[in-house]
């Protein structure tokens, strides 16, 4: 069944949310519009995450005539020539009605690849328009006059807005907003008890539903994983002192993020909870997959100076099966070894002392671990540094980007 919602009254079940493709961006921004149709936008900028279905648009419409009949879902897949070649129409979906404000759009799945291109069609005027919202410099819009079913844009009217990004997002049901590669709510060593502080903010007028899903270290994501299911109101908080604990579970782990809407803000904090002494920790960031490592690509990471006082563990968050070997230099420069290489499965977490991550290579203090992506990928790695001596900890997030 085909149907358009509102977001204002929409309830949207997360019953079955899995890492499905995206395509596009979804910002709370101011926006202008081109009130008038039809025409083809492609979003050149923002093209799918992975092979997949995509089944759920998200878009913001600025209108004073609500309209039938109006909008136009469509993937495009370009040849070798991207902007000069020919697009290939890969499916389409509707036309919809549409209404002022944030519409959230459902239609039968549509089989995508990773690459392909989002394009939204507006067939009326006087029915308003698809909003853009200011953007990165290199982000790019291109507007095909009409209603655009593939072919070459030379001969299309063809016109390139830069600067700016198509205020939509496709995905697969709620849309996987960014992984923290390590959360947890456990003992440590020295007498550390380390947590994870959340908090979710929506920016946005119109309310968000969230939910995070905790995957246990030591195995791949499941769809029995721990998860909860939030929705926040327009510009509302929601804060979590130990957002583990609050799940009802311990250790350590990965979490993920989706959202159905405007893509929250998230803050998460990591720290040695001391009881009435106060607390120490370190701040962390979302990743997404497009921020791991894949095959043939390396990162380097520095090593403490002092690896007595100093206990460093070293984490791991894969998107898809992933082989790494590590290398060894000394503070010189001198190539000393490489650990053994090692396989970890897709959706995998785990977080080992630096003995354990090198196969007891005689790490040397000051030196440099090279970790390269012998196939597969993408990963993110971090390392984790904690003094002995106060607990007082810091995170170095090693990604692509």
């Amino acid at each position: 069944m085909r149907r358009i919602v509102v977001l204002l009254f929409i309830i949207i079940a997360f019953s079955a949310v899995a890492q499905g493709p995206s395509a596009g961006v979804l910002r709370h921004q101011s926006g202008g519009t081109i009130p008038v149709g039809p025409f083809t936008y492609i979003d050149f900028t923002s093209p799918v995450t992975a092979d997949g279905d995509i089944d759920t648009i998200a878009t913001r419409w600025l209108t004073d005539n609500a309209c039938s009949d109006e909008l136009k879902v469509r993937f495009f897949r370009a040849d070798s020539r991207g902007i000069l070649g020919t697009l290939t129409l890969v499916g389409s979906a509707g036309p919809f009605a549409t209404t002022n404000g944030l519409n959230v759009i459902t239609f039968a799945p549509i089989a995508v690849k990773k690459g392909d291109l989002l394009a939204i069609t507006q067939l009326k005027p006087g029915c308003g328009g698809v909003t853009f919202v200011d953007s990165r410099r290199e982000d790019v819009v291109y507007e095909v006059s009409g209603d655009f079913n593939g072919g070459s844009l030379n001969s299309a009217g063809l016109t390139a807005r830069p600067s700016y990004a198509l205020n939509a997002v496709a995905s697969q049901g709620p849309r996987l907003i960014g992984t923290l590669p390590v959360v947890g709510s456990a003992a440590g060593n020295f007498n550390s008890f380390f947590r994870t502080g959340l908090t979710v903010t929506n920016p946005s007028a119109y309310p968000s539903t969230i939910k995070l899903v905790f995957h246990p270290a030591g195995a791949s994501s499941s769809p029995s994983d721990p998860s909860t299911t939030f929705t926040l109101a327009g510009y509302a908080t929601k804060s979590y002192t130990d957002v583990v604990q609050a799940m009802s579970q311990s250790g350590l782990g990965t979490l993920d993020i989706y959202a159905n809407a405007y893509q929250p803000v998230v803050a998460a904090r990591i720290f040695n909870d001391a009881g009435t002494a106060g607390t120490s920790g370190f701040t962390e960031d979302l990743v997404t997959a497009e921020d791991g490592f894949i095959e043939s690509q390396f990162t380097v990471v520095p090593l403490p100076a002092d690896l007595t006082n100093y206990r460093l563990n070293v984490g791991i968050r894969t998107f898809a099966t992933t082989t790494v070997r590590s290398q060894y230099f000394d503070a010189n420069g001198t190539f000393l070894g490489q650990g053994p290489s090692k396989t970890y499965p897709a959706n995998y977490f785990e977080q080992v002392s630096l003995a354990t991550f090198s196969g007891n290579f005689a790490v040397p203090a000051g030196g440099m671990m090279y970790v390269v992506i012998e196939s597969g990928g993408p990963a993110v790695f971090y390392t984790a540094t904690t003094d002995n001596r106060t607990n007082d900890g810091s995170l170095k997030m090693f990604t692509l980007k």
